[in-house]
């Protein structure tokens, strides 16, 4: 009540009247308020909405996730896919930055109660915010800072807003003793007496509603007889408020008794509906005749306690007016107006309850009517899944626990839907306890359900790689294989063998791994489960980078799994494979940069187009290497440093240790080895850290070959000795063969030619056994090298001429 919105308003008025793009939203703390809705508020403003024909139809698809009618009247294209990863939201994301571009002028949003934000708009906000640096756009948010302290994605935002140079913040004080007064006689329209302006001033300490709410309500006779603060007696239902001064209480509750009895009311129903209400909820929710309700409205808007709105929406003048109004009505009647409420707009939206589903499970449980509330939950949180809200799911699944039926069986459905949450925000605590009454539950079923069993074997696989809790991760996978063998279901056994290989995976035993990789794709072959089928082929291809798997096999299962993600029109996983095509000719040593190049290309304009953040990070990493091996190291530390701020941006952990290495690996070939030295040991040991051993590997084979180039030979030589033994714990020939070549290099520093030729000879024959032919000679070069010096000088030219 300090002037918020009021000055907000004051702006966008201002803003319009010079014929600019303006639009204004609010956000909501009702419970079942839609991700994103502000966003769309948004989208269909007067200024805003016409310019969306303009977008590309790509764009357009996207965007009729908010506003279906943008594909209502295009039969040619097709309706919005469900939103199942994250790059589809940066997709989404992007669509609304076009819609927002499309405006080509200046735009002012403004965002009322930013405090009660969904975390999706915030994130979607943010990503506006960077991505139209370049465009004329001005974001006005206002926060009741006595709110705002839970909110901690809004804190993330402003976090990020300030170190970015992008947010200017005001904070609204109260108004001084002259500006009370010209307030008091500007809502008064009178010019006021010293004391009574005084006793104004002295009461409200300056604050605006309370000011007006006192001047507009005619109770200046009252505060100035009574005294400030004694309008708050021990007998006003103050329990449940939060954050209503006592003072301001009172003075709304009193402005609230002035109403007729018909005009309560109408104020109780509309609370119940929400801070905004339509005539038409009004309306099916009161069994009143219409002039009646129609003198009660124009009461509640004469008196200024509700506003008019377009079409035929109110809102309340004041969220404080709303709750103040929403609280003075007992208990009892309140359930009574919720279902009256709850089945009003279930009429009104009979042709599209999924858009108010959460409205309708909110005020069916506020009824008490559990099994609507329950089904309404659970619509909701479909929808909010589609959207990809993944908070909004995790909201809406705990309340339809709270409501569901007492079936074991809707409870486990209800648990593995709040693991796939978990697992995507990494809430691991919460994750384990969801995990701990999934198990609960299933115990309570007198015989064994096979597919039940699977399905929980499956979700505790998935916790415990993320715990890093491998083994026990492969323990759990192999009971999901035997659960899967008896449903005797082919696609069941190759989901359940695709986890038993990442649980191998994820310890490094990476020929275990590749074995079970490779039956996941039989099966899922047989199953005709194709996405599956490319998802196993390309994780087996992983794999074999690091296991030796031959050039030619890695090749052609790549192919094939791009051709079966082409079939099914899955651009994320074609995306993923081009970076895999890329990445083959630099891990085999086989040339083709060119080639690899045009991959890496490829998939990174797919990946950009598909809003696939966490790929285009992993391909501009490896785009990095590429032009580190081809000499420009320029370009590769850009490259490097878009996968880096990519990095920082989704948080995408294990990948952003990757690129600090790969950024380690170009400063070593620049010959900036202080610089170097430091990266590549933070990298070691945060992947050391997060057990990606298979990773930490290559650094550590980096920071080996850091330490000879400084002449700290001893130092060398015992991280390569580690290399071997950890590229040997997880089979990694192809590291194996790199730390014996830099072996090789240490002990030839080190004057101990036999043991430097033993090395060379060994790192070449590894390379040379999986085709490596262009690595193989870095091996082959120290052989001449130590020929040469031993004066065996045609053993050095035949090696050299090699």
């Amino acid at each position: 009540g300090i002037g918020k919105t009021r000055l907000a308003e004051e702006m966008l008025d201002w803003v319009g009247r010079q014929g600019h793009g303006c639009a204004s939203a609010r956000s909501y703390a009702a419970r079942g308020a839609l991700a994103y809705a502000p966003v769309a508020e948004w989208l269909r403003a007067a200024r805003v909405r016409p310019v969306l024909e303009r977008v590309d139809d790509l764009w357009r698809v996207e965007l009729a996730r908010l506003l279906p009618e943008l594909v209502q009247d295009r039969p040619d294209l097709p309706p919005p896919g469900p939103l199942t990863e994250n790059w589809q939201q940066q997709r989404f994301f992007q669509a609304v930055a076009e819609g927002v571009k499309a405006t080509a002028r200046p735009l002012l949003l403004h965002l009322d109660d930013m405090q009660w934000s969904d975390e999706e708009t915030l994130h979607l906000l943010h990503f506006l915010l960077h991505g139209a640096r370049r465009h004329p756009l001005l974001l006005i948010g206002t926060i009741r800072t006595e709110d705002a302290g839970t909110n901690a994605p809004l804190a993330e935002l402003a976090a990020a807003l300030r170190h970015a140079g992008q947010l200017t913040e005001m904070t609204l004080g109260p108004l001084s003793r002259d500006e009370t007064v010209a307030l008091a006689e500007q809502t008064a329209g009178a010019t006021l007496a010293a004391e009574r302006a005084a006793a104004l001033y002295t009461a409200s300490e300056g604050h605006p509603l309370f000011l007006v709410e006192t001047v507009q309500g005619g109770l200046e006779d009252v505060l100035v007889q009574t005294g400030p603060g004694s309008l708050a007696g021990s007998s006003s239902p103050m329990s449940g408020v939060s954050h209503i001064p006592p003072k301001i209480y009172n003075l709304i509750a009193a402005r609230l008794a002035q109403l007729s009895p018909p005009a309560q009311q109408v104020a109780s129903t509309a609370a119940v509906i929400g801070r905004e209400f339509t005539y038409a909820v009004l309306a099916a929710a009161l069994s009143v005749d219409e002039l009646v309700l129609v003198d009660a409205l124009d009461e509640l808007w004469e008196r200024r306690l509700v506003r008019e709105q377009a079409g035929d929406s109110y809102d309340f003048s004041h969220d404080r007016i709303r709750e103040v109004a929403y609280l003075q009505t007992s208990r009892a009647r309140r359930r009574l107006l919720h279902r009256a409420v709850a089945g009003a707009i279930e009429t009104l939206h009979a042709d599209d309850l999924d858009a108010v589903a959460g409205q309708l499970a909110a005020h069916y449980a506020q009824a008490g009517d559990d099994a609507r509330a329950f089904r309404y939950y659970r619509q909701a949180a479909n929808l909010a899944l589609a959207q990809h809200a993944l908070a909004d799911v995790e909201r809406m699944l705990e309340a339809a626990l709270a409501h569901a039926p007492d079936d074991p069986a809707v409870h486990l459905e209800l648990r593995h839907a709040l693991n796939l949450t978990f697992r995507y925000t990494l809430r691991l605590s919460d994750w384990h306890a969801n995990l701990d009454q999934q198990r609960t539950v299933l115990a309570a079923y007198p015989a064994p359900q096979p597919s039940l069993e699977l399905e929980v074997a499956l979700d505790h696989c998935e916790y415990f790689r993320g715990i890093g809790a491998g083994e026990d991760a492969i323990h759990t996978a192999t009971c999901a294989v035997e659960w899967a063998n008896a449903l005797d279901d082919d696609e069941a056994r190759a989901a359940a063998y695709l986890q038993l290989a990442e649980s191998h995976w994820s310890v490094s035993h990476m020929v275990d791994a590749e074995r079970y990789f490779d039956r996941s794709a039989k099966l899922a072959h047989r199953a005709g489960a194709k996405l599956l089928e490319a998802t196993s082929l390309e994780l087996q291809v992983q794999t074999g980078m690091f296991s030796g798997m031959s050039s030619g096999t890695i090749a052609g299962r790549l192919q094939r799994a791009f051709t079966l993600a082409e079939q099914v029109g899955d651009y994320h996983r074609m995306a993923s494979l081009l970076n895999k095509f890329g990445y083959l000719p630099m891990s085999a040593g086989m040339g083709g940069l060119a080639t690899a190049e045009v991959d890496y290309r490829r998939g990174l304009a797919l990946a950009h187009a598909g809003g696939d953040r966490g790929m285009e990070e992993m391909i501009l990493a490896n785009l990095g290497v590429l032009y580190t091996y081809r000499g420009d190291c320029r370009q590769a530390l850009d490259s490097l440093d878009a996968a880096l701020s990519i990095g920082a941006e989704t948080a995408g952990y294990w990948r952003y240790w990757v690129a600090l290495h790969y950024k380690g690996k170009c400063l070593l070939h620049m010959g900036r080895l202080d610089e170097a030295s430091a990266v590549l040991a933070t990298a070691v040991e945060k992947l050391g850290q997060i057990g990606n051993h298979h990773f930490e590997v290559m650094a550590r084979c980096d920071l080996g070959l850091l330490h000879h180039l400084t002449g700290n030979q001893e130092q060398a030589g015992v991280e390569l000795a580690l290399v071997r033994e950890l590229a040997g714990q997880h089979d990694d020939q192809r590291y194996r063969a790199w730390a014996n070549t830099r072996l090789g290099y240490v002990l030839e520093a080190q004057g101990d030619v036999a043991g430097a030729r033993k090395h060379y000879g060994r790192g070449h024959e590894l390379h040379a056994r999986m085709g490596q032919h262009f690595y193989a000679l870095n091996a082959l070069a120290g052989t001449a090298r130590l020929a040469m010096h031993s004066g065996d000088s045609a053993t050095a030219i035949a090696h050299a001429g090699t």
